[in-house]
Protein backbone atom coordinates (compact mmCIF):
# COMPACT_ATOMS: atom_id res chain seq x y z
CA UNK A 1 0.00 0.00 0.00
CA UNK A 2 1.63 3.39 -0.83
CA UNK A 3 1.43 6.78 1.20
CA UNK A 4 -1.27 7.84 -1.42
CA UNK A 5 -3.75 4.99 -1.17
CA UNK A 6 -3.25 4.97 3.14
CA UNK A 7 -6.56 5.39 4.31
CA UNK A 8 -6.30 7.49 7.81
CA UNK A 9 -8.69 8.71 10.50
CA UNK A 10 -8.42 11.45 12.90
CA UNK A 11 -10.26 12.11 16.24
CA UNK A 12 -11.52 15.28 15.78
CA UNK A 13 -13.78 15.28 19.23
CA UNK A 14 -13.83 17.59 21.88
CA UNK A 15 -13.06 15.81 25.24
CA UNK A 16 -15.86 15.20 27.42
CA UNK A 17 -14.21 15.46 30.16
CA UNK A 18 -10.61 16.86 31.78
CA UNK A 19 -7.97 15.10 31.42
CA UNK A 20 -6.48 12.79 34.16
CA UNK A 21 -3.64 14.05 35.99
CA UNK A 22 -0.01 12.68 35.66
CA UNK A 23 2.55 12.07 38.19
CA UNK A 24 5.23 12.84 35.52
CA UNK A 25 5.73 14.10 31.63
CA UNK A 26 6.63 10.45 30.20
CA UNK A 27 4.07 9.22 27.18
CA UNK A 28 3.81 5.77 27.26
CA UNK A 29 2.91 3.44 23.83
CA UNK A 30 1.70 -0.03 24.29
CA UNK A 31 1.91 -1.86 21.39
CA UNK A 32 -0.35 -5.15 21.30
CA UNK A 33 -0.10 -7.83 18.77
CA UNK A 34 -0.48 -11.88 18.26
CA UNK A 35 -0.47 -13.82 15.13
CA UNK A 36 1.69 -12.23 12.18
CA UNK A 37 2.43 -9.91 14.64
CA UNK A 38 6.49 -10.10 14.86
CA UNK A 39 6.31 -9.41 11.12
CA UNK A 40 4.54 -5.79 12.09
CA UNK A 41 7.15 -5.08 14.19
CA UNK A 42 9.92 -5.70 12.49
CA UNK A 43 8.29 -3.07 10.32
CA UNK A 44 7.18 -0.77 12.82
CA UNK A 45 9.83 -0.33 15.75
CA UNK A 46 13.00 1.44 13.22
CA UNK A 47 10.77 4.12 12.14
CA UNK A 48 9.73 4.73 15.98
CA UNK A 49 11.07 8.06 17.85
CA UNK A 50 13.58 7.55 20.40
CA UNK A 51 12.75 10.24 22.47
CA UNK A 52 13.42 11.23 26.00
CA UNK A 53 9.90 11.51 27.40
CA UNK A 54 8.75 8.38 25.48
CA UNK A 55 8.84 4.62 26.04
CA UNK A 56 7.49 1.62 24.55
CA UNK A 57 5.74 -1.70 25.70
CA UNK A 58 5.05 -5.11 23.40
CA UNK A 59 2.74 -7.47 24.93
CA UNK A 60 2.48 -10.19 22.45
CA UNK A 61 0.59 -13.55 22.51
CA UNK A 62 3.01 -16.48 23.53
CA UNK A 63 2.49 -19.88 24.76
CA UNK A 64 3.31 -20.08 28.19
CA UNK A 65 5.66 -22.78 27.34
CA UNK A 66 7.20 -21.32 24.77
CA UNK A 67 10.53 -20.14 25.22
CA UNK A 68 10.29 -16.62 23.52
CA UNK A 69 13.19 -15.21 21.41
CA UNK A 70 10.63 -11.73 20.84
CA UNK A 71 13.74 -9.91 23.02
CA UNK A 72 16.72 -10.47 21.08
CA UNK A 73 14.85 -10.42 17.95
CA UNK A 74 13.27 -6.67 18.41
CA UNK A 75 17.19 -5.71 19.22
CA UNK A 76 17.83 -6.05 15.98
CA UNK A 77 15.13 -3.40 14.45
CA UNK A 78 15.63 -0.56 17.07
CA UNK A 79 18.23 1.21 18.65
CA UNK A 80 16.37 1.62 21.87
CA UNK A 81 17.37 -0.78 24.83
CA UNK A 82 15.45 -3.39 24.43
CA UNK A 83 14.60 -5.24 27.96
CA UNK A 84 12.15 -8.34 29.05
CA UNK A 85 9.67 -7.04 31.31
CA UNK A 86 10.63 -8.35 35.56
CA UNK A 87 8.45 -8.06 38.57
CA UNK A 88 8.47 -4.29 39.51
CA UNK A 89 10.56 -2.76 36.55
CA UNK A 90 11.36 0.72 36.53
CA UNK A 91 9.94 2.33 33.38
CA UNK A 92 12.83 4.68 32.06
CA UNK A 93 12.37 6.30 28.93
CA UNK A 94 13.84 5.57 25.43
CA UNK A 95 13.31 2.04 26.18
CA UNK A 96 10.92 -0.86 24.87
CA UNK A 97 9.85 -3.93 27.44
CA UNK A 98 8.84 -6.71 26.08
CA UNK A 99 6.04 -8.49 28.11
CA UNK A 100 7.04 -12.23 29.30
CA UNK A 101 5.03 -15.29 27.39
CA UNK A 102 3.70 -16.55 30.86
CA UNK A 103 2.51 -12.82 32.75
CA UNK A 104 0.30 -10.34 31.89
CA UNK A 105 1.74 -7.06 32.31
CA UNK A 106 0.21 -4.27 34.53
CA UNK A 107 1.29 -0.90 35.17
CA UNK A 108 1.43 0.79 38.50
CA UNK A 109 3.34 4.29 39.24
CA UNK A 110 5.64 4.02 37.01
CA UNK A 111 6.80 0.50 37.33
CA UNK A 112 5.78 -2.74 35.71
CA UNK A 113 4.16 -5.87 37.49
CA UNK A 114 3.68 -8.83 36.81
CA UNK A 115 0.84 -10.85 37.18
CA UNK A 116 -0.60 -14.26 36.84
CA UNK A 117 -2.93 -14.42 33.72
CA UNK A 118 -6.70 -15.56 33.38
CA UNK A 119 -7.22 -19.05 32.51
CA UNK A 120 -9.27 -17.97 29.99
CA UNK A 121 -8.02 -15.86 27.30
CA UNK A 122 -4.90 -15.17 25.59
CA UNK A 123 -1.46 -14.39 27.36
CA UNK A 124 -0.68 -11.89 28.58
CA UNK A 125 -3.61 -9.95 27.76
CA UNK A 126 -3.05 -6.74 25.55
CA UNK A 127 -6.53 -5.46 27.04
CA UNK A 128 -5.45 -5.84 31.15
CA UNK A 129 -1.97 -3.96 30.28
CA UNK A 130 -4.02 -1.43 28.16
CA UNK A 131 -6.74 -0.60 30.50
CA UNK A 132 -3.55 -0.14 33.44
CA UNK A 133 -2.21 2.02 30.90
CA UNK A 134 -5.04 4.20 30.53
CA UNK A 135 -5.88 4.24 34.52
CA UNK A 136 -2.07 5.59 35.36
CA UNK A 137 -1.76 7.57 32.07
CA UNK A 138 -4.46 9.18 30.90
CA UNK A 139 -3.85 11.24 27.97
CA UNK A 140 -0.04 10.52 27.79
CA UNK A 141 -1.25 6.54 27.42
CA UNK A 142 -1.24 5.46 23.54
CA UNK A 143 -2.19 2.10 22.57
CA UNK A 144 -1.41 0.72 18.98
CA UNK A 145 -3.04 -2.88 17.62
CA UNK A 146 -1.19 -4.87 15.09
CA UNK A 147 -1.76 -7.73 13.65
CA UNK A 148 -3.41 -10.71 15.50
CA UNK A 149 -6.05 -13.27 15.46
CA UNK A 150 -9.14 -12.60 17.97
CA UNK A 151 -10.28 -9.20 19.74
CA UNK A 152 -7.65 -8.80 22.21
CA UNK A 153 -6.93 -4.85 22.33
CA UNK A 154 -10.36 -3.81 21.56
CA UNK A 155 -11.62 -2.78 25.29
CA UNK A 156 -8.50 -1.49 26.05
CA UNK A 157 -8.40 0.38 23.37
CA UNK A 158 -11.79 1.55 24.58
CA UNK A 159 -10.23 2.68 27.94
CA UNK A 160 -7.63 4.74 26.23
CA UNK A 161 -9.83 6.40 24.47
CA UNK A 162 -11.97 6.88 27.19
CA UNK A 163 -9.23 8.83 29.31
CA UNK A 164 -8.22 11.18 26.06
CA UNK A 165 -5.26 9.15 24.87
CA UNK A 166 -3.96 8.12 21.42
CA UNK A 167 -4.90 4.85 19.41
CA UNK A 168 -3.74 3.62 16.01
CA UNK A 169 -4.53 0.52 14.42
CA UNK A 170 -2.39 -1.47 11.59
CA UNK A 171 -4.66 -1.45 8.54
CA UNK A 172 -6.29 -4.43 8.15
CA UNK A 173 -5.31 -5.21 4.72
CA UNK A 174 -1.48 -4.76 5.45
CA UNK A 175 -2.05 -7.63 8.31
CA UNK A 176 -1.33 -11.27 8.12
CA UNK A 177 -4.31 -11.25 10.64
CA UNK A 178 -6.83 -9.09 9.86
CA UNK A 179 -9.54 -9.80 13.11
CA UNK A 180 -6.99 -7.86 16.12
CA UNK A 181 -6.88 -4.77 14.03
CA UNK A 182 -10.27 -5.33 12.82
CA UNK A 183 -11.90 -5.24 15.85
CA UNK A 184 -10.00 -2.57 17.15
CA UNK A 185 -11.13 0.10 14.30
CA UNK A 186 -14.91 -1.41 14.65
CA UNK A 187 -14.64 0.27 18.14
CA UNK A 188 -15.20 3.55 16.45
CA UNK A 189 -12.48 4.80 18.61
CA UNK A 190 -9.20 4.41 16.53
CA UNK A 191 -7.56 7.97 15.81
CA UNK A 192 -5.17 6.56 13.44
CA UNK A 193 -5.21 3.22 10.64
CA UNK A 194 -1.93 2.79 8.62
CA UNK A 195 0.54 -0.11 7.43
CA UNK A 196 2.96 -0.53 9.70
CA UNK A 197 5.85 0.99 8.36
CA UNK A 198 3.88 4.31 8.51
CA UNK A 199 2.75 4.02 12.44
CA UNK A 200 5.70 5.74 13.42
CA UNK A 201 5.43 8.06 11.25
CA UNK A 202 1.87 9.10 12.14
CA UNK A 203 2.21 8.39 15.81
CA UNK A 204 5.18 11.19 15.49
CA UNK A 205 2.57 13.96 14.09
CA UNK A 206 -0.31 12.49 16.37
CA UNK A 207 2.00 13.47 19.29
CA UNK A 208 2.25 16.88 18.31
CA UNK A 209 -1.59 17.57 18.30
CA UNK A 210 -2.17 20.50 20.56
CA UNK A 211 -4.00 19.16 23.86
CA UNK A 212 -3.48 15.45 23.04
CA UNK A 213 -0.60 14.13 25.22
CA UNK A 214 0.76 17.53 27.34
CA UNK A 215 -1.77 19.50 28.88
CA UNK A 216 0.98 22.09 28.17
CA UNK A 217 0.70 22.45 24.67
CA UNK A 218 -0.34 25.79 23.14
CA UNK A 219 -2.52 25.79 20.20
CA UNK A 220 -0.88 27.89 17.29
CA UNK A 221 -3.39 28.59 14.70
CA UNK A 222 -1.13 27.12 12.06
CA UNK A 223 -2.11 23.56 14.54
CA UNK A 224 -5.88 23.80 13.83
CA UNK A 225 -5.48 23.30 10.43
CA UNK A 226 -4.70 19.41 10.54
CA UNK A 227 -7.26 19.05 13.17
CA UNK A 228 -9.91 20.58 10.97
CA UNK A 229 -8.89 18.58 7.85
CA UNK A 230 -8.78 15.63 10.41
CA UNK A 231 -12.78 16.25 11.23
CA UNK A 232 -13.65 16.79 7.52
CA UNK A 233 -11.40 13.52 6.90
CA UNK A 234 -13.41 11.68 9.08
CA UNK A 235 -16.70 13.25 7.51
CA UNK A 236 -16.25 13.00 4.27
CA UNK A 237 -13.48 10.60 3.57
CA UNK A 238 -11.74 13.40 1.20
CA UNK A 239 -8.56 14.18 2.83
CA UNK A 240 -5.55 11.72 3.92
CA UNK A 241 -2.94 12.34 6.59
CA UNK A 242 -0.76 12.47 3.71
CA UNK A 243 -1.79 15.86 3.28
CA UNK A 244 0.03 17.03 6.40
CA UNK A 245 2.61 14.31 6.53
CA UNK A 246 4.02 16.87 4.39
CA UNK A 247 3.77 20.07 5.62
Amino acid sequence: MTKKQKHTKVDGKTPSRPKKPNSDDLIMVGIGSSAGGLDALQHVLPNLQVKDDVAYVVVQHLSPTHRSLLTSLLEKHTPMPVQKITEGMRIEPGNLYVAPPDKDVVLSGNRLELHKPSSIGPSPSIDSFFTSLASEKGGQAVGIILSGSGSDGAHGIRAIKSDDGITLAQSPDSASFDSMPRAAINTGLVDLVAPPEEIGEELEIALQYPGKIASNKTIEPDDEIPVILGMLHQRTGVFSGAWWSTR
